[in-house]
């Protein structure tokens, strides 16, 4: 009888050891799967639920490691389920700033321009939440500087526009509209037909004058 009951409490003590490292190793997947999301807000609770299993495993509390599996899996949905509309509302954002970039003048920004953006699409093939903050970060900066370049260039041309001398021409109203036409395209960010009209009103210009 005791022979059994010591063979019976060592096979238990193997069985709870196994579920002990069983867990341990689910511990050490899950941290390295979860690395690869953007916790945000949840990292607080990521980092307790973490510090919990732990604990368990240190203590090798057995009775827990259900409970805390359940919660794991259950924060791991909610993670990868905001990551995801995370990514998806990225590669709408990238399509919109592609669309957006087309009426500016890229000139010798062409280069850095082609490299961000195929850093963000490979970005969305390969899921690479954690980076997706520092990328828009970087697009948005390129924009804003790329919107001040264009802005600067059609304000120099409309200046020097405005500083010819039209009053010989005798249709001088519609000069001054397109100016005017031009000043708009600036202000809707059409900067590539403000600038193509630009040089076909200088062109119409110096022709009156000769």
């Amino acid at each position: 009888l005791l022979t059994t009951i010591f063979l019976s409490y060592i096979l238990y003590q193997r069985n709870m050891n196994n579920k002990i490292n069983n867990f341990s190793s689910y511990i050490s997947e899950y941290k390295q799967e979860i690395s690869n999301y953007y916790l945000s807000d949840n990292q607080k609770n990521y980092d307790n639920l973490i510090a919990e299993a732990e604990q368990d495993i240190d203590d090798k509390d057995y009775k827990k490691i259900s409970s805390l599996t359940s919660s794991l899996s259950e924060f791991k949905e909610k993670i990868l389920a905001e990551n995801n509309d995370s990514l998806s509302n990225f590669s709408n954002y990238i399509n919109t700033y592609k669309e957006e970039i087309t009426n500016y003048n890229l000139d010798d920004s062409k280069e850095k321009y082609d490299s961000l953006i195929s850093e963000a699409e490979q970005a969305v093939t390969n899921k690479n939440y954690k980076n997706i903050e520092s990328i828009t970060f970087n697009l948005n900066q390129f924009k804003e500087e790329l919107l001040n370049k264009n802005v600067e260039v059609i304000n120099n041309t409309i200046t020097e526009l405005e500083s010819i001398d039209i009053s010989k021409i005798l249709d001088k109203e519609s000069i001054i509209n397109k100016i005017e036409e031009i000043k708009k395209l600036k202000d809707e960010k059409q900067f590539i037909k403000a600038v193509e009209l630009s040089k076909t009103l200088k062109e119409d210009i110096n022709n009156k004058l000769e």
